[in-house]
């Protein structure tokens, strides 16, 4: 029984496929068809991912915020838009 790899060097040498990742492209979309679901899974994933990734960089530039204007003690935490503001203000660089 061919192995993955195999299948995928079979594939490109019958010139059907130019590269790895055309095949691999096809592949997961042929999954993706077969189950529905997964794209469900995927999308709520990346959007957990992408939560966690905002939260990060908002603590981090808390962080720098407040070592940076030591001076400054917001009396509430700072919102992204208003720590945004201050970046785009210069007061962070």
């Amino acid at each position: 029984m061919a192995s993955t790899e195999d299948e995928i060097k079979s594939l490109i040498r019958s010139k059907r496929y130019s590269s790895r990742e055309e095949v691999i492209s096809d592949a997961i979309e042929a999954l993706l068809m077969k189950k529905p679901e997964l794209k469900k899974e995927i999308a709520s994933e990346s959007l957990r991912d992408m939560k966690n990734a905002e939260r990060r960089l908002k603590k981090d530039r808390m962080m720098i915020l407040e070592s940076y204007i030591g001076i400054l003690k917001p009396s509430k935490p700072l919102t992204s838009e208003e720590i945004l503001d201050l970046e785009e203000d210069n007061w962070l660089y």
